[in-house]
C-alpha cells in the first residue's frame, strides 16, 4: 500500500516536474 502511494507520488512528482521544464524552455 505505501510502496503504491510513493510510486504514485513519484510520477505525479516527475510528470510535474517535466511539464515545469517544458514550459520553462520554450
Amino acid at each position: 500500500m505505501t510502496l503504491k502511494l510513493t510510486l504514485v507520488a513519484l510520477v505525479l512528482s516527475s510528470a510535474f516536474a517535466l511539464t515545469h521544464t517544458v514550459k520553462g524552455t520554450s
